[in-house]
């Protein structure tokens, strides 16, 4: 008995599946008895799916015949939402690191972890790699773009962000202490921009930009990370590059009401 139930349930799925694939058709709406054919399920179950789906909303009847309903398309919209939001960090990232050729991510602060998450991680054949998980739990203190979203926090909540004294030490270079990051934090606040040489990896510098929500607020933002003397370099180059692709993600954002609450669950 326990078996049967098991398998009736991906049954069950199917049928509701094949019924919204078929009445998306732009031939709908349709008869009872054209589904009936058309899904080759008898009458009596296929009205009885029916009637389930219009009471959800999913289904509505027109006349003699049914058609998706309004929940049907304001799913078909919340999908097309994910996937594209995702297409276009992924698009920004792409150029900016085809311009750079340098390694470009794409960052949050997870505000239930307290940690720095990456929601998408590009790199055109630049010289530096990194190897870090997508979604993994990161490092605030020795990154520019942990650094750059906690200093748009209030100022007080530093050392919630931060955790416990004295931090992970990385290399020789990474700040440890809250009085010395204090300042940091305020001079990024200042400049609008992070930078770190070689506090993650020695020989290493990222510059980091803020993306702003429909809010106001700073919601993620975007880093570039690289050898030291290339950064350097190139620096004016860099920040207009990330300044160009931040704006244009933030505008994005803001025309899809995405705050940075409901950030994590688009990308």
């Amino acid at each position: 008995m326990k078996s049967k139930t098991a398998r009736a349930g991906p049954m069950a799925v199917n049928r509701v599946l094949n019924l919204l694939q078929t009445l998306a058709s732009p031939e709908a709406p349709y008869s009872l008895a054209r589904l009936s054919t058309l899904l080759n399920t008898p009458k009596p179950s296929a009205l009885a799916l029916l009637n389930e789906l219009v009471s959800l909303g999913y289904v509505r009847r027109v006349g003699g015949g049914f058609e998706l309903g309004s929940r049907s398309f304001r799913l078909g919209l919340q999908l097309m939402s994910l996937d594209s939001v995702s297409r276009l960090i992924r698009d920004g990232l792409r150029q900016v690191s085809e311009e750079l050729k340098m390694t470009v991510a794409f960052g949050y602060l997870d505000r239930t972890q307290k940690t720095l998450v990456y929601g998408d991680r590009y790199d055109a054949g630049g010289s530096v790699r990194y190897d870090v998980q997508l979604g993994a739990a990161l490092a605030i203190h020795s990154r520019a773009l942990g650094r750059l979203l906690v200093a748009y926090e209030p100022e007080e909540s530093w050392s919630y962000w931060l955790g416990p004294e004295p931090y992970d030490v990385f290399t020789p270079h990474t700040n440890t202490t809250l009085s010395i990051l204090s300042d940091a934090l305020k001079q990024i606040r200042r400049d609008g921009l992070a930078r770190t040489a070689s506090e993650q990896y020695v020989g290493i510098g990222s510059c980091a930009l803020p993306i702003f929500d429909e809010n106001g607020r700073v919601s993620c933002g975007i880093a570039v990370q690289t050898y030291l003397p290339a950064l350097e370099a190139h620096e004016p180059k860099v920040i207009a590059a990330l300044r160009a692709t931040a704006a244009l993600l933030g505008k994005e954002l803001t025309a899809r009401r995405i705050t940075r609450e409901t950030l994590p669950k688009h990308t």
